[in-house]
């Protein structure tokens, strides 16, 4: 879980009285909670199915304008400024409340569709229209790194721990019925109106899901979560202070700290495999099987859409099922799972890249690859979120810097990486990564026991 379990239990994946009363059924006072972590699962459904869509239809709108690739260069302005952003959010968020940080930070989410709409409807020109698209690609990039930061935060003083997987793996569901239903949302508001106000009708849903996540509850105290810091006004010599040791502590961690280490490596992997390995991998296959000719790209964006939708129903499947797995057979055995689907994933990946296409009639090696990547991806981030909460406790904050620091670099290496390699070499590059990063996590012990000093001995 994300937060540490009971005294008595050293961890969920060690046996004995104390891992099984870790997972009795909790009495319903125990929930007191969930209203907070539904609503802001809630949001984030609302605020990515947005988002989602948003990208989704980027595209189109700038080959509309004639702007060429600025859409790469956007999307590497959003990451690059997630991953600057990175070394500010610990400061910030112990100088702030993370419960009213998160609606100021998915704000950014609807200026990137507000931005699109002003573009699409004409109102500038090309010069200005290509400058609003960056700053807001920029100010987004923050949003995301400040988003992420204070989801973990305030898990970690809402999730009892004989709940933490419950609550991650529901906030992962809505997470991520969000892209899910971006496609068919793209669809639907295309079809009924201008792509102008489309990005507008887009920009509301996401002030809708910033409005559901505003004004959270304050967590119900317990002896077994870390209790919310008080935000407490100093005189400003004393915070500079403050923030300039906050600002060394994620390298103070990473030196002395091996989990700290597994936790960054293996976000940097999840990263690159989680949208920049889909979207050149998925591509090649489709475009370069030998049941399809290269020529036919309407059919090779077909099969990237079914690929890309088994993505995240292997994505939304793991997330029902990660509470269920985790809580009866441990977080180790979480993250072996996410080894086997990884090495799934890659022998079909391998089976198309050799001209093998279909394993029976009209399903591909693609879709089952696909399918297979998204149970590891929700899987691995169930796993790293839970991991942190449990070990870090109340000062998760830099543990979860450390991984939102780890994926924002592997996207950034992925999306420059992937396009320039070939299948094979993404294949073994991508995933063979991943597979090392989530096996070596699983044969470091003190990445599962809670009973461990902090220091990796």
């Amino acid at each position: 879980g994300r937060l540490g379990f009971v005294s008595l239990a050293r961890s969920t994946d060690l046996p004995g009285e104390a891992a099984m009363a870790s997972r009795e059924a909790p009495s319903s006072e125990q929930w007191s909670n969930f209203p907070g972590v539904a609503r802001m699962s809630f949001g984030f459904l609302a605020v990515f199915a947005s988002y989602t869509t948003t990208q989704n239809l980027m595209p189109w709108l700038l080959q509309q304008l004639g702007f060429g690739r600025l859409g790469f260069v956007s999307l590497m302005t959003v990451y690059g400024f997630f991953f600057l952003s990175c070394a500010l959010i610990p400061p910030l968020l112990k100088q702030v409340n993370a419960r009213h940080a998160l609606p100021v930070a998915s704000l950014t989410y609807a200026l990137s569709a507000g931005s699109a709409a002003i573009v699409a409807s004409g109102m500038l020109q090309d010069s200005a229209a290509k400058l609003v698209l960056m700053l807001a690609s920029a100010v987004n990039g923050v949003g995301v790194s400040g988003l992420w930061c204070c989801q973990g935060v305030i898990m970690t003083y809402y999730a009892p721990p004989k709940l933490l997987n419950r609550y991650i793996a529901f906030f992962l569901v809505c997470w991520q019925l969000g892209p899910l239903s971006g496609a068919v949302l793209a669809r639907i508001l295309l079809e009924r109106m201008t792509t102008a106000n489309a990005f507008l009708v887009l920009c509301g849903l996401s002030l809708v899901g910033t409005a559901i996540m505003t004004g959270l509850p304050a967590p119900v105290k317990n002896v077994e979560t870390p209790p919310e810091p008080a935000i407490v006004a100093k005189p400003f010599h004393e915070v500079r202070g403050e923030m300039q040791q906050r600002l060394r502590r994620p390298l103070q961690m990473l030196s002395s700290d091996r989990r700290a280490v597994h936790i960054t490596c293996l976000s940097f992997m999840h990263g690159a495999c989680l949208n920049a390995f889909p979207s050149a991998v998925f591509s090649q296959c489709a475009g370069g099987s030998h049941m399809l000719a290269a020529t036919d790209s309407d059919l090779m964006r077909r099969r990237v859409a079914v690929a890309l939708a088994c993505l995240g129903v292997g994505s939304t499947l793991a997330a029902l099922a990660f509470a269920p797995l985790t809580d009866r057979l441990g977080r180790r055995a979480s993250m072996a799972c996410v080894c086997l689907t990884i090495l799934l994933a890659t022998s079909c990946f391998e089976l198309e890249a050799i001209g093998i296409a279909y394993v029976h009639a009209r399903v591909p090696y693609l879709n089952i690859a696909a399918f297979a990547l998204g149970l590891a991806n929700m899987c691995c981030r169930g796993s790293l979120l839970s991991s942190i909460i449990s070990l870090y406790k109340s000062d998760s904050v830099y543990a979860v810097v450390a991984m939102q620091f780890g994926t924002s670099v592997g996207t950034v290496f992925g999306f420059v990486a992937f396009p320039w390699l070939s299948l094979h070499s993404n294949i073994a590059l991508g995933l063979g990564g991943y597979a090392l990063g989530a096996l070596a996590a699983v044969a470091h012990r003190p990445m599962f026991d809670t009973d461990l000093p902090l220091k990796a001995q």
